[in-house]
C-alpha cells in the first residue's frame, strides 16, 4: 500500500467517526430537548387534574377556573396546537358553568 492509500483509508475512518458523532449528538439533544419539557408537562397535567376533580365533584368555583387557565399557559410551551385548543375549550365550558352556578346560587 501507497502513502496514498494509507491517507484514503485514514479519511474514510475519520468521515464514519464523525457521521456517528452527529448521530450521537442529535440523540443526545432529542433527549435533552424531552427531559426539558418533562416537568412542565408534568405540571399542566396535574393543573387539569385538579380542575377535573373540582369539575366531577360539581364545585366549580375560581380555583378550578384559574387551573384550568395556568394549565393553558403552561401547555402553550410544551404541548402542540390541538391540545391547547382543547384546554381551551374546556376553560370556556368551565367558564360558563361558574357563571351559570353563580347566577344560581
Amino acid at each position: 500500500m501507497t502513502t496514498a492509500d494509507w491517507a484514503l483509508l485514514v479519511s474514510c475512518g475519520s468521515l464514519l467517526v464523525a457521521i456517528y458523532s452527529v448521530c450521537v449528538a442529535r440523540g443526545a439533544k432529542d433527549q435533552a430537548r424531552k427531559a426539558a419539557t418533562l416537568a412542565p408537562r408534568t405540571e399542566a397535567i396535574l393543573r387539569l387534574r385538579r380542575a377535573l376533580n373540582d369539575v366531577t365533584g360539581n364545585h366549580i368555583d375560581h380555583t378550578t377556573l384559574d387551573n384550568i387557565l395556568s394549565a393553558k399557559h403552561v401547555a402553550q410551551l410544551v404541548f402542540k396546537q390541538d391540545i391547547i385548543d382543547r384546554i381551551d375549550r374546556v376553560h370556556g365550558a368551565a367558564f360558563l358553568c361558574a357563571r351559570s352556578l353563580t347566577t344560581q346560587g
